[in-house]
């Protein structure tokens, strides 16, 4: 079945919108589905995601806010301590964060930009990505962190768990590493 978009440009472009059309007009022209109905549905959960979703986002909010984070660097196969670093971590609110670390020169590395989310059961998975320069200021390096948080019931700590893989400048894998993360929120 062929058609036109009504949310699309001539050129098979897409407007902005409240509802995202591109995906009603795929649903809608390839499934043959009610244009009213799909908008519709696309607009406001029913009662009952609602009630699912508000105690998921209030769970999800008590991350928000500015961190103070000791990080222990550790051997992954031993679980031995290697190093220390203190770092600030924001997560803000919709899933984004930003970390800053203490640990040497601040011009060989760039600030930290990552995601963050909540599962049901409240625990927290995150990951932020950063570059490493050397003292010419030539890029050698991306790092990613993936990390598990479990944030204490009264919302002010958390402890962390991290694994660090190290990558090259063509993204090949060349390190990887393990931490333990203890914070506490900043007022």
């Amino acid at each position: 079945m062929t058609g036109t978009c009504a949310g699309c440009d001539g050129g098979g472009r897409r407007r902005p919108a409240k509802v995202p059309l591109a995906v009603v007009c795929l649903l809608a022209g390839g499934l043959g589905l009610d244009w009213t109905a799909a908008i519709g549905s696309a607009k406001e959960p029913h009662d009952s995601q609602q009630m699912e979703l508000r105690p998921h986002a209030a769970e999800a909010r008590r991350i928000v806010g500015v961190w103070d984070v000791a990080v222990t660097l550790k051997d992954c196969e031993t679980g031995n301590a290697v190093g220390a670093v203190r770092a600030r971590n924001m997560f803000m609110v919709g899933g984004t964060l930003t970390e800053l670390n203490a640990r040497g020169n601040p011009s060989l590395r760039s600030p930290s930009f990552g995601t963050w989310h909540v599962d049901p059961e409240g625990t927290y998975s995150a990951a932020f990505w950063y570059s490493r320069f050397d003292g010419a200021g030539t890029f050698t390096q991306t790092v990613k962190v993936t990390r598990r948080i479990r944030l204490s019931r009264d919302g002010n700590t958390f402890a962390a768990t991290a694994f660090v893989e190290v990558f090259d400048t063509n993204d090949t894998l060349v390190q990887t590493g393990c931490a333990t993360e203890a914070a506490r929120r900043l007022e």
